[in-house]
């Protein structure tokens, strides 16, 4: 695990979430990119200074479009982005 604080861009998508039990739902994201690749970040850990990406789902990014919005600065169109955390 890094301990070490996440100093990349951090934008928003709109993205059909779905989590353990519940139905699917549209929602904001926090999306990064890391080597050139897009990733919803599920959850965050604070460490010293900021924090770091902890639960990372990959996007296709030939389904990231960028919006005119004041919310999300994309939309993501691809299938529905399973949390991989057991809810119960």
């Amino acid at each position: 695990m890094s301990s070490q604080p996440f100093t990349g861009e951090i934008y928003k998508t709109y993205c059909v979430l779905e989590r353990g039990g519940s139905p699917p739902a549209i929602h904001i994201a926090d999306f990064i990119y890391i080597d050139g690749a897009p990733y919803i970040v599920i959850e965050w850990r604070p460490v010293p200074g900021g924090k770091h990406p902890e639960i990372l789902v990959p996007l296709d990014a030939s389904q990231l479009t960028a919006i005119p919005d004041p919310k999300a600065t994309h939309n993501y169109a691809g299938p529905p982005v399973a949390d991989p955390r057991r809810h119960n």
